[in-house]
């Protein structure tokens, strides 16, 4: 009789406990967008306004958002450079030219690696919150253990 009130004591006290809500990286086959408590997050505002009780990763995707404008800018600018040089395609290589080509090709260097420094942000922010949703949140920890009778439930407050 003991056993089966504490068994049911445990079993409640684990069905009590509040569920941990985290965000979660969604893959598709066009792009990738996070969901949280059942909702998509495809912008950053959105994941910040989410995240900002925790400082880290608020600032991790404060980051990100730098990263994105950064990579913007770039990207558009060595499109431009890229465009303005695109008549010269045939012609004799000249100094002119090749400095264009120079400043697209670092453009788009710059562009693209600002928008992978954007993920890694974001994906640091992410991690950063959902370690801080399992750190806070848990008030118990319950484990199987063995014990010198056999197998023992352990209950840590």
């Amino acid at each position: 009789m003991v056993k089966i009130s504490i068994t049911l004591i445990l079993l409640l006290l684990f069905s009590i406990s509040e569920a941990q809500d985290t965000i979660i990286l969604d893959h598709s086959v066009n792009n990738e967008f996070y969901s949280y408590k059942g909702n998509k997050v495809k912008n950053l505002r959105k994941l910040a306004e989410i995240v900002e009780d925790n400082q880290l990763a608020h600032t991790e995707v404060l980051n990100a958002q730098t990263y994105k404008t950064m990579s913007w800018f770039f990207l558009n600018i060595g499109v431009l450079v890229t465009w303005g040089s695109s008549g010269h395609f045939g012609d004799e290589l000249n100094v002119s030219n090749a400095i264009g080509y120079g400043i697209a090709a670092s453009c788009f260097t710059a562009g693209l690696m600002s928008y992978h420094r954007k993920n890694k942000s974001e994906e640091r922010a992410v991690n950063y919150f959902n370690q801080g949703i399992v750190s806070d949140n848990r008030k118990f920890d319950l484990n199987l253990a063995f014990v010198h009778n056999g197998l023992g439930v352990r209950l840590t407050f």
